[in-house]
C-alpha cells in the first residue's frame, strides 16, 4: 500500500491518515513476507 501510495504521489497524506491518525499500531508478521530496499524504506520512513 505504500508502494502504491508513492507511485500515485499520494504518501505524506496516506501515511497521515492511516499511520498518524491511529492511536495505536500494532505492526505484526514483518519479516513473513520478503521486500526489497524500497519497500524497506518506505516502512521505516
Amino acid at each position: 500500500m505504500l508502494a502504491t501510495a508513492k507511485k500515485q504521489e499520494q504518501l505524506v497524506s496516506y501515511i497521515k491518515r492511516s499511520v498518524l491518525g491511529t492511536k495505536l499500531l500494532v505492526i505484526d508478521e514483518i519479516g513473513y513476507l520478503p521486500f526489497g530496499r524500497e519497500e524497506a524504506n518506505l516502512l521505516f520512513f
